[in-house]
């Protein structure tokens, strides 16, 4: 699984609609990636730093 996939499969299990998860970095995984950051406080740019993975297990 690459990494994009496995952060669109986390991004849904969330609750985060992405659409399908096809392991490619588009706007509607940047969208839901800002989506998540928001929800948890960080600021919601679309891209995962070093914080992100840690405001929610298995991330």
């Amino acid at each position: 699984m690459s990494y994009f996939e496995t952060i669109q499969d986390r991004l849904l299990e969330l609750g985060f609609d992405l659409g399908p998860v096809y392991g490619i970095r588009g706007p509607r995984t940047d969208a839901a990636i800002v989506a998540f950051k928001r929800s948890v406080g960080l600021r919601p740019r679309p891209y995962l730093g070093p914080l992100a993975p840690r405001t929610k297990p298995d991330c």
